[in-house]
């Protein structure tokens, strides 16, 4: 069973995928085109001076369901295996 964080990144590969980059998704969420956020958590990159890697928190999965308005809960549930093909 996969953990919030890895359900979380598995959509965000999803919706990487749909935009085509982590530009045009920052974009669409109106983010800085060059804002690293998406791209830390996507390769769970460890953050400075801690062990632990960035991940994405409840407040920015809901922010990113408003704004792309997707289901709330979305960035938590497991993809489908009809949504990964």
């Amino acid at each position: 069973m996969q953990t919030v964080s890895e359900t979380r990144r598995a959509r965000l590969e999803m919706l990487i995928k749909k935009h085509g980059s982590v530009a045009e998704l920052n974009d669409s969420l109106g983010w800085a085109r060059t804002d690293p956020k998406l791209t830390l958590i996507r390769n769970a990159d460890v953050r400075s001076g801690r062990a632990k890697p960035h991940q994405m928190g409840d407040a920015m999965a809901r922010d990113i369901e408003i704004k792309l308005n997707l289901e709330r809960g979305w960035m938590d549930t497991p993809p489908t295996y009809a949504e990964l093909s």
